[in-house]
């Protein structure tokens, strides 16, 4: 959900133009980004997203928004090196933790150049287990580990729903905290696949299904079909090697997969339907999407 790294390379979504130096504080108006520089500065800052720069808080789930900072100086430098760390925490608004890196930038121990040390950037990939129509603080501090100079960022983030369209039907006492579709370790953000990748569907936060000595029985079926109906893939149960049951903790975040390939074919669309169901009692998940071949 995580990932810092220092920048080689400029970008041109430049949104403030003044050094911030010691003690400065900048808001930017439209993300309410807040910027506080304590003895380190920086000339510039880029936040985006998508290669463009955001103008609102609000980002996609499953999308991956950047902080990085320019022309940072003001190091200690120690045998013509800089020591830059980088600290990450988000949580909700009600102070929950969700996500914790106590230094991004560990990698960086030995020390890295003045030049790249210039250059600092954080990001962080919306996913489980932040939810749409959530809002959390998203807080970084970037610091000098040779002194106590630091330049530290804070930002409201209101998670929205991406483009992707999943509908679903759930019967008895059943809830999840999200449903969506995954690819190559990415959350697909649109209808589309790339063909000959696997396909999977996860549904996080289960609960609701009958529990019997900590376990659940749990099966899950689905089907592929392409837009004439032609039955491309037909499982039956999914979950048919866990007749012994699956553990309650093991069972609140579970996914199915589908290999895509032939007789699939670029350009065409293609319906996944799915049924996860508890063999212990009359609870249900059923879904179904449509999904174009690229």
């Amino acid at each position: 959900m995580k990932k810092a790294i220092l920048l080689l390379s400029s970008s041109t979504f430049l949104l403030f133009g003044p050094t911030y130096s010691q003690k400065s504080i900048q808001k930017d108006a439209k993300t309410g980004l807040e910027l506080k520089a304590d003895k380190l500065t920086f000339d510039s800052f880029d936040l985006t997203m998508d290669g463009k720069a955001l103008s609102t808080n609000e980002i996609e789930f499953g999308a991956i928004a950047y902080i990085t900072l320019r022309d940072v100086s003001g190091y200690t430098i120690k045998d013509e090196k800089c020591f830059p760390g980088c600290e990450i925490k988000v949580t909700d608004l009600n102070g929950k933790e969700v996500l914790y890196v106590k230094d991004a930038y560990e990698r960086y121990s030995e020390g890295v150049s003045k030049q790249d040390g210039s250059i600092l950037s954080s990001d962080l990939t919306v996913g489980d287990p932040m939810k749409a129509g959530e809002t959390y603080l998203w807080k970084i501090r970037f610091w000098d580990k040779q002194n106590n100079g630091e330049i530290a960022t804070m930002m409201k983030v209101k998670i929205k729903p991406n483009q992707s369209k999943i509908t679903q039907q759930a019967t008895g006492p059943v809830s999840y905290r999200n449903l969506y579709l995954v690819s190559e370790n990415k959350v697909l953000r649109k209808n589309e696949f790339e063909l000959g990748k696997k396909v999977s569907l996860y549904i996080t936060g289960l609960k609701g299904f009958t529990v019997e000595n900590n376990k659940v029985y749990a099966g899950w079926s689905m089907v592929l079909t392409d837009s004439k109906g032609t039955i491309i893939l037909d499982y039956k149960d999914a979950f048919s090697n866990y007749a012994s049951g699956i553990e309650v903790e093991k069972m609140s975040n579970v996914n199915i997969y589908i290999n895509t390939g032939n007789p699939m074919k670029v350009g065409e669309m293609y319906t996944w339907t799915s049924t996860l169901w508890d063999k212990k009692g009359k609870n249900k998940i059923s879904t179904k999407t449509v999904l174009k071949a690229k």
